[in-house]
């Protein structure tokens, strides 16, 4: 599932970014290879963007928390079972992603339009999210101590769970010229929920 836009991809959308992103946004993600369009122009953000405020801006805020949550232990899980190339990189992949989801959610919280119709509204007060948040810092806590077949269904519960869910949601109500970008190249590549089973099941068949 190929999520991060690389230099070829920019080539490739090269009048895409410049017209919604900038000529120097353009020209900066040719000239760094280690950094991707989308980590370059959230950091653009964060440094000097104005986030969205309020609920709706707490919402996307939230997301951005619950990816990033989920990468730290798919990157516990990584150093786990590090002495096996193909589970290291497997699970190196999976972080990847996650935090490009988290970009994406950052992104979206400066970029939302305060006047779209916006009705999905989480907030970190709601038990149900409370208890996800407990459930995945006991999760990053624990990784060391899993095996392999107990690591790969945690990843499928983790694939399953509210994670997903929320940033599918919030990524649908947040169009935006600038984060349509990303949403189409995510469109391409199969709903990461339901890829990962298939890739995990594939895993298992490699090292059988």
């Amino acid at each position: 599932m190929h999520t991060i836009l690389d230099r070829n991809d920019v080539r490739e959308h090269a009048k895409e970014v410049v017209k919604t992103l900038g000529l120097m946004t353009y020209l900066r993600a040719l000239g760094s290879p280690k950094k991707g369009l989308l980590q370059q122009l959230t950091e653009k953000y964060l440094a000097e963007g104005i986030p969205m405020p309020g609920p709706i801006g707490n919402a996307y805020k939230l997301s951005a928390i619950l990816e990033l949550r989920a990468a730290r232990i798919y990157a516990r899980l990584a150093e786990r079972f590090h002495q096996n190339r193909w589970v290291r990189e497997f699970f190196e992949e999976l972080r990847d992603e996650e935090e490009e989801h988290g970009r994406i959610m950052t992104l979206c919280l400066y970029t939302i339009d305060a006047r779209a119709a916006v009705d999905f509204v989480p907030s970190v007060r709601d038990p149900q999210i409370r208890a996800l948040l407990h459930e995945l810092r006991q999760s990053e806590r624990n990784a060391w101590k899993l095996s392999l077949d107990e690591a790969l269904n945690l990843t499928n519960k983790l694939e399953a769970s509210e994670v997903n869910v929320i940033f599918d949601r919030l990524l649908r109500q947040a169009r935006n010229p600038k984060s349509e970008l990303f949403v189409s190249q995510l469109a391409k590549a199969e709903g990461h929920a339901s890829a990962v089973p298939k890739r995990i099941d594939a895993l298992r068949a490699q090292l059988a």
